[in-house]
């Protein structure tokens, strides 16, 4: 199993042992441009969820 393979894999367990029953998001981070556009997306979709959940408050 390739190192990347082997990554995914320990992040989907992980992804499981926190959220039981919701699918893993398959990462394809290639490049440094795609990790950080892709944590920049998590970014605002936790701002976005933070404003959510204190709107709920």
């Amino acid at each position: 199993m390739a190192a990347g393979e082997a990554a995914r894999a320990d992040f989907a367990r992980h992804w499981q042992a926190e959220f039981p029953g919701e699918p893993a998001p398959r990462m394809e981070l290639g490049s440094v441009r795609a990790m950080e556009r892709e944590l920049e997306r998590c970014r605002r979709h936790l701002r976005h969820l933070q404003r959510a959940l204190a709107e709920e408050r």
